[in-house]
Formats: C-alpha cells, structure tokens, sequence
C-alpha cells in the first residue's frame, strides 16, 4: 500500500511540475493548427525559410500550405528551392509548359543534391503547384552548387546559336543525346573530361563564342558554377555569392523571397562553429535578423526515405525508410524540448510561434529544440555560447505521423 502511495504521489507531483513549465504554458497560447489556420501573418520579413530533416512526405504538404499562403496574402515572387541555376531555369519551364515528363526527369536530377527529395511526393508537390506559380508569377530561382550537370549543359546549349560551329561544343551535344551519361558533379568522370576541355576553349575564344551567345550574363554564370565543380569550392559560399549575384538583378526588390532548404542552410547564427547561408546575409548585413524568418519543421512518429538501392548493372531495385532512431525523436536521441511541442499538438501539422513576449526560447545558452540529446556521444549541433534558440530560428512545426517519401524511380 505504501509503494501504491508513493507512486501516485510522484504522479501528481510530475504532473503538477509538467503544468508550471513556462514552455509548456508559452506553447499553449502560441499555436496553430496549420491545416485549419495555413496563416502564418508574418509582418517585416523579406526572407523566409522552411527547412526540415528531408525524406518524409507530410514535409512536403507542409511547405505546400505555408507557400501556397505567402503567394496568395503576402505578395511572394521568389522560389528558391535546393538546386543550381539551370536546373531551377528547367523548374520554371515546366511552370511555363506543363511537360510531366521534362519533370519527372527534374525531379530525378534534383536528387542527385537532396537525394530523399528525388520522390514522387515532390513530382506530386510540383504538379500541384503549377497554375497557382504561374498565376501569381513566382520565378523559380536556384544558387546551390551543381550536382548534377545535366541542366546546366543543357542550357548552355540553348543559349549558343546553332550556327556556331566547335568540336567541343558538339562533345557537349553528344554527351546530351547520350540516355546513359553520368552527370554527376561529385567526381571526376569522361563527362567531366568533356566538359573541362570546353570550358577551356571558351575561355581561350570569349569572343568567338560570344557573337553567337543568346545571354552572356547567364552563360558567363553556369560557366563559373561548373568550374566550382572543378576543385574544393565551400558550398554556403557559393550559395551566397550566386544569391548576391543574381539578387541584384530582381525586379521585384521588395518581394518576399521563400528558400526551402536543408535545416543548417536557414541558422541564423553559427553552428558547429560554421556560417550558413542565412547568417552570412544576416553578418553581412544584406538583411536584419528581424527581416529574415526561418521556419524548423520537427517529426515525430514518422518515417524519412533512407536509401534507394540500385543492382550491380546500376538498375533501380528497391528502396528503404527509417523511423525512429534518425529521425531526432527517439529514446537514444532526440532534439531537446521537443517533448513540450508533442504535449501542445493540435493536429498532426502543428505550428509555434517561439518568439513572442516572454518567450522561455530567448534564454541564453539553454538551446531548446536545438541541441540533439544522446544517450550516447555529443550531440550533432554545437551552437555558439551565449546563443538562445530563437538566435537561430523563429517557428517551430510538429509534423507528425507522416509516411516516408517514395523514390522518383517509384513511378516506372
């Protein structure tokens, strides 16, 4: 009787102490159910940006009502999803042309960057936004580092007068015509042998190439994108010196610009001692902390695509997923604090407002849903000392019970 007693004394007493958590009381009043209220009503921002752990499907519905809200109510023109300059230019021909197939090709390629992303929940994701981009005339926009060199190959091309004739420009039609070449940017392959030898005679006949270049600002930029390829290039640099570049070319200044990327890209402040690409524009002073929001989606009883298998002839097999362990909410590891975001969900897409008056994530050094806590080993991120959560983001999403992305190869 007494161990009866002393367990539902420690009952009341846990639940009495979880009821007092100021998080848990903020989270209470700072929340929404994103599927019934899609409105965020972010005021001042220029920059937003929504990035979670990639390879899960309700992931990809939940940047689906965020955009679909910030095109129809706050006057967003600008889309910068994870990709180089020519393959986010083949994004926008779609928009423009309706052609499955030239996407279902994209998606494919575009995995070759974010490879739980090449899925047919992302084809899906495209599909459907379609009329809603080119009715409202977002511009797709990329300014990562290539991964894949098909695209920017094929822009090339298409920016060259037929008329011209070179040896190295008809290798790069070959390598186009040919189903089976390896585009891959990663390492050093007979296509990029190719390409180099091109590059190096452009460089040497500037002047001849260019009486029959459509563009020369976009030609001169995939070139210089391709020879990062070439050697060790730092990523987020590139990342931010192609925004830089092409942002000065918007006509739509005052726009609001919406980045879908990797959750590092989006920290506005240093992480493992490292800059992303938000802080550089935030240490550069491109735009104030306040102008630039970034949105950290979290899962929670959820599965991610892990891995796509391929035989020994290189043909698609099957694919695998992971839940649990990987996904940041599981017994061996899981972000800090999340525990406070599954008690308030209102539903399985569930949004918090982490920076309102009296926020408890404005305390320095405490790194709530930053930190990964491991039963073994350190956690992944090590934030900058003297840092609260909301120095690094400003929303939090709980997406939960979502099913794994399946791979593009999927709808063969």
């Amino acid at each position: 009787m007494k161990h009866s007693t002393s367990l539902i004394v420690l009952l009341i007493a846990s639940f009495v102490s979880f009821s007092q958590n100021p998080t848990n009381e903020y989270l209470k009043d700072n929340k929404q159910d994103l599927r019934q209220n899609p409105s965020i009503g972010i005021k001042g921002a220029k920059i937003i940006g929504f990035g979670a752990l990639h390879g899960s499907a309700k992931t990809e519905l939940t940047e689906q009502l965020i955009l679909t809200d910030l095109i129809q109510h706050q006057n967003l023109k600008y889309y910068f999803p994870e990709t180089d300059y020519s393959t986010a230019h083949s994004f926008q021909k779609f928009i423009d042309n309706g052609d499955e197939q030239l996407l279902e090709d994209l998606i494919y390629e575009y995995g070759k960057r974010v490879p739980q992303e090449g899925s047919i929940e992302v084809f899906n994701k495209w599909k459907s936004w379609r009329l809603l981009f080119k009715e409202h005339q977002v511009q797709i926009i990329g300014i990562d580092k290539i991964a894949s060199y098909k695209y920017s190959i094929k822009e090339l091309l298409e920016l060259t007068d037929s008329k011209i004739e070179r040896p190295e420009l008809e290798a790069l039609e070959i390598l186009q015509e040919n189903p089976n070449t390896n585009w891959t940017a990663y390492y050093e392959t007979e296509t990029r042998l190719i390409i180099q030898n091109f590059i190096s005679n452009f460089e040497q006949n500037k002047a001849i190439y260019f009486k029959s270049v459509i563009d020369t600002f976009a030609f001169n930029h995939i070139i210089k994108n391709i020879k990062l390829t070439f050697e060790k290039s730092s990523r987020e640099h590139t990342i931010y010196n192609n925004y830089k570049t092409l942002a000065a070319g918007f006509k739509n200044k005052e726009s609001l610009h919406f980045f879908r990327y990797g959750v590092f890209h989006l920290m506005k402040s240093k992480i493992n001692g490292s800059s992303s690409f938000f802080n550089q524009l935030i240490e550069n002073k491109d735009y104030s902390n306040s102008e630039v929001i970034v949105i950290q989606g979290f899962l929670t009883k959820s599965k991610v695509l892990w891995d796509a298998i391929y035989d020994k002839q290189g043909k698609y097999s099957r694919y695998t997923s992971k839940a649990g362990f990987g996904i940041s909410d599981y017994w061996l590891e899981y972000y800090k604090g999340i525990k406070n975001l599954k008690s308030n969900r209102l539903s399985d897409i569930t949004l918090f407002n982490l920076k309102n008056q009296e926020t408890p994530y404005s305390l320095k050094d405490d790194y709530q849903l930053l930190i990964i806590e491991k039963l073994f080993g350190k956690s992944y991120w090590n934030p900058e000392p003297g840092k609260s959560t909301i120095d690094y983001f400003d929303y939090a999403i709980l997406i939960s019970n979502s099913e794994a992305n399946k791979p593009i190869e999927e709808l063969k």
